[in-house]
C-alpha cells in the first residue's frame, strides 16, 4: 500500500472505500488538522501536505518545513511556495501532474524531482498523492492529500552505483560496455547521416605490465593517471577517451572528415606519450602501439568495431614498439592463426614438443671447450622444426615463456649438472640460458632460478644468463635490481647483442654483469668495413677496461677465430666450431675434447 493511500485511510479511520475521502471526514479546525499531520509525520517519517482546492490553501507538516530548512512563516500555505523551489527543469513535470490531479484526470501521482533547500543545494525528493472528491459531486477534486521524503542519499546511491557500472574505477574513464554502448550510436547514427564520419583508435602501452611490476602497482597507478591527462590534453573536447583494460585505451573521435584524421590523431597520441614521466622521482619513458578501425563494413556493431581496432593494435604491437596499423579484414584471420598457434603452444608444453639444442662456447686463448648456450627448438609433430624467431614472441605475448622458460632452466641446469658429474674437469663446463623481458620481469624469477639451481644440484659459478643489451638498458633501475640479486645467488650475468642496443658510458660500469657478447653483425662485417672492425677492437677494449668477459657471437672462419684472438677475445660461439647440437651431439663433443688453436 502506497504512502498516500495510508495518509487517506489513517485520516478517516475507516478502510478503503470505492468512493475516496470526502470534506465531511476530515478534521474540522486547522489545530486538529496540524496535530494529526504532526503524528502522521512521525510515524511515517515523511513530510505531509495537504492541498485545499475550495480554498487553496496548502498545510505543510514541520517535517516537510525541515526537509528544506524554512519554517511555516516562510513558506507560506500557497502551492507556489513548493513550486517556486523546484528546480526550474522539473517544474513543468511536478506542475502538469498536480494540475491532472486537481481535474481528477489521475486518481493519484508519484513524481521524484529537486528541490531547493535553505542552504542554496537542491535536494531529491519524491512525492505521492492523492486526489479526495466531493462525496455529493464525485467528479469534483476538493483536496489533494500526499508526502514527502528526502531520497537525496538514495539517489546518490544509485548514481555511483550507476557510474561504478560503467566508469573504470581509477581514471573515472568510461569502461568497455560505456564505450561500446557509444560506438553503437555513433553507428546508429551514421546509418541515417551517410555524410557522418568517425573513426577508433585503440592505444596499447609498450612494457607497461614489466614497469608496473618493477615499480610497484601504486607507481603503476600514477604512471596510468599520468597518460589519461597526456591522451586528453591531446584530443578535442568532442572526442571520447576510455579506459578497456590495464594498459589499453580507446578514444572515439567524432566527427572526423577522413581516415588521414584518425592516422594523425593517433600519431599526436604516440608522440604526447613518448615524452618522459617523472613519478617519484624517476624518469619513466613510455611509447605506445595503435590500432585504428573505421566504420567501414556493413552490419557493423559497437564490440565488432572495437575488436577490430584492438586486432590492429595487437598487429601493430607485434611489429615492435611505438607501431601504428589500421584495420583490414585479413588481421581477423590472423588473429585466428595466432589463437589457433597459442592453443598448440600450451599443448606443445604440455606434450614435450620442445627440445634444446647446446651450441658450444670455446675459449679463444686456449682453443677449448668452455661451455654451451642452450637454445629451444619446437619439434611440431605436423609442421617440423620451428625456430624461436618464429614462436618465442608469442610466448612473450600470451605469458607462455614463463613456464616455458622454467623447463628451458630446469632441463639446461640437470644437462650440464650430469656433464660435469660425468665428464669432471679443472675447470667445469658452464651453460648459458637467456632470459626474455617478461621473465626478467615475472617477480618470482629470484626465487624460482633458486629452486631449480638447488635441485639440480649445478656446481656454483657454471650458470649464466644472457639478458639482450636492449632490454638492460630500457629500465636500467629495475633490471639492475633483479639481476643484482641473481648474481648474489653465484650467477654469471651475460649482456647478449652488446652493440646493438643503446649502452650508456656512463651507465655501462655501473651494471651487475661480468661479460659483454659482441653482436654476431659486427663479426659478419668485421673484414669488410673498417669501422666494423675497430667497433669490435672498441667494445674488447671496453670490456677489459670495466674487466669484463667479452664474447663474440657469430663466429663462422678461421680468420675472424684469429683476429679476434689477437684483440684480446675471450671467448667465442659459432658455426665455425659447431652448429647447435642436440645432447648426444655435445656429449660426443665433449669427450673428443676438441681443441680449436
Amino acid at each position: 500500500m502506497s504512502s498516500s493511500i495510508v495518509v487517506a485511510n489513517t485520516l478517516t479511520g475507516h478502510a478503503p472505500r470505492t468512493r475516496l475521502l470526502g470534506r465531511k471526514d476530515l478534521p474540522r479546525s486547522r489545530k486538529e488538522l496540524t496535530d494529526r499531520y504532526e503524528v502522521l509525520s512521525a510515524l511515517l517519517r515523511e513530510g505531509i501536505w495537504d492541498w485545499n482546492l475550495v480554498t487553496g490553501d496548502v498545510e505543510y507538516s514541520s517535517r516537510w518545513q525541515e526537509l528544506i530548512g524554512i519554517n511555516e512563516a516562510d513558506l507560506g500555505h500557497s502551492i507556489e511556495g513548493w513550486l517556486n523551489r523546484i528546480h526550474p527543469l522539473d517544474r513543468p513535470g511536478v506542475s502538469s501532474q498536480l494540475e491532472a490531479l486537481r481535474v481528477g484526470r489521475f486518481p493519484k501521482i508519484h513524481n521524484q524531482h529537486r528541490l531547493l533547500h535553505k542552504d542554496g543545494e537542491y535536494r531529491h525528493v519524491e512525492i505521492d498523492a492523492v486526489a479526495l472528491t466531493d462525496e455529493e459531486d464525485t467528479r469534483r477534486v476538493v483536496r489533494v492529500i500526499g508526502t514527502i521524503s528526502d531520497v537525496t542519499k538514495q539517489r546518490l546511491v544509485e548514481h555511483k552505483l550507476l557510474f561504478d557500472t560503467y566508469h573504470d574505477p581509477l581514471t573515472g574513464l568510461p569502461n568497455r560496455t560505456y564505450f561500446t554502448a557509444l560506438l553503437d550510436q555513433a553507428i546508429d547514427r551514421r546509418a541515417t547521416d551517410t555524410d557522418t564520419k568517425f573513426g577508433v583508435i585503440v592505444i596499447d602501452l609498450d612494457r607497461f605490465n614489466r614497469i608496473n611490476d618493477g615499480l610497484g602497482h601504486s607507481s603503476g597507478n600514477k604512471i596510468l593517471l599520468a597518460a589519461t591527462e597526456r591522451l586528453r590534453h591531446a584530443l578535442r573536447a568532442e572526442d571520447i577517451l576510455a579506459r578497456l583494460a590495464g594498459d589499453e585505451f580507446a578514444i572515439l573521435l567524432d566527427p572526423v572528415s577522413s581516415a588521414d584524421d584518425v592516422e594523425k590523431m593517433a600519431e599526436r597520441l604516440q608522440s604526447n606519450l613518448s615524452r618522459v614521466f617523472e613519478i617519484e622521482g624517476r624518469s619513466i619513458f613510455l611509447s605506445a602501439c595503435a590500432g585504428i578501425a573505421l566504420p567501414e563494413e556493413e552490419g557493423l556493431t559497437g564490440e565488432i568495431l572495437l575488436q577490430n581496432a584492438c586486432a590492429a593494435a595487437n598487429h601493430a604491437k607485434s611489429l615492435g614498439r611505438a607501431r601504428s596499423k589500421r584495420f583490414a579484414p585479413a588481421l581477423v584471420e590472423n588473429r585466428r592463426d595466432l589463437i589457433q598457434r597459442e592453443t598448440e603452444l600450451r599443448q606443445a608444453i604440455e606434450r614435450h614438443e620442445f627440445q634444446l639444442r647446446y651450441q658450444p662456447i670455446i675459449c679463444v686463448e686456449t682453443g677449448r671447450l668452455s661451455g654451451f648456450e642452450a637454445l629451444v627448438r619446437w619439434e611440431h609433430p605436423v609442421m617440423g622444426q620451428i625456430e624461436p624467431s618464429e614462436f618465442i614472441p608469442m610466448t612473450e605475448e600470451t605469458g607462455l615463456i614463463i613456464p616455458l622458460g622454467q623447463w628451458i632452466l630446469a632441463e639446461a641446469c640437470e644437462q650440464m649438472r650430469d656433464w660435469q658429474s660425468r665428464f669432471p674437469a679443472t675447470d667445469p663446463l658452464s651453460i648459458s640460458v637467456n632470459l626474455s623481458c617478461r621473465q626478467l620481469a615475472d617477480p618470482d624469477l629470484v626465487a624460482s632460478v633458486q629452486s631449480i639451481k638447488q635441485l639440480s644440484g649445478l656446481a656454483p659459478n657454471t650458470l649464466r644468463l644472457e639478458i639482450t643489451e636492449s632490454l638492460m638498458m630500457e629500465d636500467t633501475v629495475n633490471a639492475s635490481l633483479m639481476v643484482e640479486k641473481l648474481r648474489d645467488l653465484g650467477i654469471g650475468i651475460h649482456v647478449d647483442d652488446f652493440g646493438t642496443g643503446y649502452s650508456s658510458l656512463s651507465t655501462l660500469p655501473h651494471l651487475p654483469i661480468d661479460t659483454l657478447k659482441i653482436d654476431r653483425s659486427f663479426i659478419a662485417r668485421m673484414f669488410d668495413n673498417s669501422r666494423t672492425a675497430q667497433i669490435v677492437k672498441t667494445i674488447i677494449s671496453l670490456a677489459k677496461t670495466l674487466d669484463l668477459d667479452v664474447t663474440a657471437e657469430g663466429v663462422e672462419t678461421r680468420e675472424q677465430l684469429e683476429k679476434l684472438r689477437e684483440l684480446g677475445c675471450c671467448h667465442a660461439q659459432g658455426y665455425y666450431f659447431s652448429a647447435p647440437l642436440d645432447k648426444e651431439g655435445a656429449e660426443r663433443l665433449i669427450q673428443s675434447h676438441p681443441t680449436w688453436m
